[in-house]
């Protein structure tokens, strides 16, 4: 009898562990997705634009000052691989710190709160549109911008490029907040359909922005 409750009394310890263990790294896959969210979204996507924008290779540029011509596909993507590789460096830690600063302020809310998945992505879109300008080293993309325009034009479209970008990492990092306290969640967010408009919208609008001309 007592060697069956110590028996009972292990295989439910043991199952509690491995559920805790289980339940530990879905909280882990959850904020490591919204970890890679705050890098192609917040680092990735904004520094291709910058490069299609550019009217001059950035590698000519950098390397012997270059004079303005058509940027050629091969000499866009290797302009993104280099300045992807200096905004990894400069912008991608505190892109991060950013994400997971929003990802646990959003994940207790979800958890404690009960909040709903439309409620949370909006609190998720204002607050990340408002902690992107605060990634201080993006603002030095403004050196890789099309050097005809005015200063003025160059740092309204680096403001629209935080606004838009951040606004779809809090979107994202609201989202796995969320999957965080509901297991189940399929991957893709549950957008209202003012929110996908608004994304869609601002994302056609930094294409027309930043198309080169």
């Amino acid at each position: 009898m007592i060697r069956d409750r110590i028996g009972d009394s292990l295989i439910s310890t043991g199952e509690t562990v491995k559920s805790g263990g289980m339940l530990a790294a879905l909280g882990r896959i959850y904020w490591l997705m919204a970890c890679a969210g705050a890098i192609v979204i917040g680092v990735t996507l904004p520094t291709l634009l910058v490069c299609w924008n550019a009217s001059t290779p950035l590698t000519s540029l950098i390397l012997d000052g270059g004079g303005p011509i058509s940027p050629s596909i091969a000499q866009v993507m290797e302009d993104f691989i280099l300045v992807e590789i200096i905004a990894t460096v400069g912008r991608g830690p505190g892109a991060l710190c950013l994400g997971l600063l929003l990802y646990g302020r959003l994940s207790r809310r979800a958890k404690e709160q009960q909040t709903e998945a439309s409620a949370l992505i909006k609190r998720g879109l204002f607050f990340g549109m408002g902690l992107a300008y605060l990634n201080l080293p993006g603002y030095l993309a403004i050196i890789f911008m099309p050097s005809q325009d005015h200063p003025d034009i160059k740092f309204a479209k680096i403001m629209l490029l935080f606004a838009v970008s951040g606004a779809s990492c809090g979107v994202w990092i609201a989202w796995q907040a969320y999957r965080s306290a509901h297991e189940g969640e399929r991957f893709l967010p549950r957008f209202t359909l003012s929110t996908l408009m608004g994304l869609v919208f601002g994302w056609g609008l930094l294409m027309a922005v930043f198309a080169p001309r």
